[in-house]
Order: C-alpha cells, then structure tokens, then sequence
C-alpha cells in the first residue's frame, strides 16, 4: 500500500477517534449534570436539550431562502401603451419587453 494511503488512513482513524472521545466526554458531562438534578427535572432539562439540538438540526439543514427577483417597475406594467400617458422612451421600453415574451 502507498505511503500516502497510508498516512491518509491513520488520520482518518485518528479523527473518528477524536471524535468519538469528545462525544463520549461530553455524554459523561451531560450525566454528571443530570445526576445532580431529581430525575423529574433531569428529564425535563433533557426534553428540553433535546428539542433545541433538533431544532437546531433542522435550521442547519434548511436550504437558505432563494433571493427575490427584482420586481418590474409597476408604473409601467399598470399604465396601458393606449392610455397616452407614458413617456416615449417607457413605452419604446414596453413595446421592446412585450416582443421579447
């Protein structure tokens, strides 16, 4: 096997194992925590911890919104090409958007 491969591997191994120990940490703390409280409490704050970290689950997964299209100016869209009351270069404007859709 190459070295590199190699070297890539025991990171890889290396990290989980980090990770698993941090988890694993910070599991034994959250008992510690609770084992001070009444069990009635210690399962309310859990409920409660465990709400927060699914919500917060969710808004990390949650696509950001898609950005609003710039709206056409509404003064041209509203006003009729026949009603006489546009501009010659608005209605050039009009005319030239309506050919292209």
């Amino acid at each position: 096997m190459p070295e590199w491969k190699r070297q890539f591997l025991a990171k890889k191994i290396a990290e989980k194992t980090k990770r698993e120990e941090k988890e694993i940490k910070q599991k034994e703390a959250d008992e510690k925590k609770y084992s001070e409280m009444p069990p009635w409490k210690a399962e309310l704050f859990k409920r409660r911890d465990a709400l927060a970290k699914a919500e917060a689950e969710a808004k990390a997964a949650a696509p950001p919104p898609a950005p609003k299209p710039a709206p056409v100016r509404s003064s041209l869209a509203a006003r009729s090409p026949n009603g006489g009351n546009l501009k010659p270069w608005e209605l050039e404007l009009l005319q030239a958007r309506q050919g292209k859709q």
